[in-house]
């Protein structure tokens, strides 16, 4: 795994969500139900330049190709960028770091880079290069 860098903040000024990352909180709202205690939205940047999205599946689904970043994954191809964002019941980002069989996933496929939410504020986040 490659190493954790935390550029949310640049010499102790805020720095806004990357767009990826916004996109990703956006997929993670049609999951929204009652009963979870978050939601997970992930997009990914193709070679090609175009996005595609996908969000947690259904409580039900306990498997990982529920996970968000497994799903957008079957849809991305290889060598794409990855954006993940973990969304509370009250709105709030929290940390939304890929687990160990979503990340043997995303280095099967090969990503460059995963932009994830860290939890630790409103537009915290980090990145991940592989």
């Amino acid at each position: 795994m490659g190493a954790i860098r935390r550029p949310s903040t640049l010499l102790g000024v805020a720095v806004s969500l990357p767009a990826g990352l916004q996109m990703a909180i956006e997929a993670s709202r049609p999951a929204q139900d009652t009963l979870r205690r978050h939601r997970v939205g992930s997009v990914a940047l193709r070679r090609d330049g175009t996005f595609v999205r996908a969000r947690n599946g259904s409580s039900a689904q306990k498997e990982q190709s529920a996970h968000a970043e497994y799903r957008v994954l079957r849809k991305a191809g290889l060598y794409s960028i990855l954006y993940v964002a973990r969304v509370k019941r009250d709105g709030s980002c929290g940390l939304a770091l890929p687990c160990n069989a979503c990340m043997l996933a995303i280095m099967r496929a090969r990503v460059t880079l995963v932009y994830f939410t860290t939890g630790e504020g409103a537009t915290a986040w980090a990145t991940l290069e592989l």
